[in-house]
């Protein structure tokens, strides 16, 4: 009980952030969803695989590198594009 009294007085000084890309999203039954993939590690060895250099199925378009933001540039982050 007195848990839940500190909570519920602590909820009044709270405060919500947003973070561009992370909001939730709803989607409808059907609607196509957008789904990207990253490189690929391993506990056996410290260099990253291209999720593609594997028997992956590729996207009929072609591979499509996207850096959504400047921190996944710089970290190394493949971000792709997936069917």
């Amino acid at each position: 009980m007195g848990l839940t009294k500190i909570l519920l007085w602590t909820a009044g000084f709270t405060q919500a952030f947003y973070l561009p890309g992370v909001a939730p999203r709803e989607y409808s039954t059907g609607q196509r969803v957008e789904l990207k993939v990253n490189k690929l590690t391993s506990v056996h060895t410290q260099l990253p695989y291209d999720y593609y250099s594997h028997k992956f199925c590729k996207p009929r378009n072609g591979v499509k590198q996207t850096a959504e933001n400047l921190g996944e540039f710089l970290s190394g982050d493949r971000i792709e594009n997936s069917p």
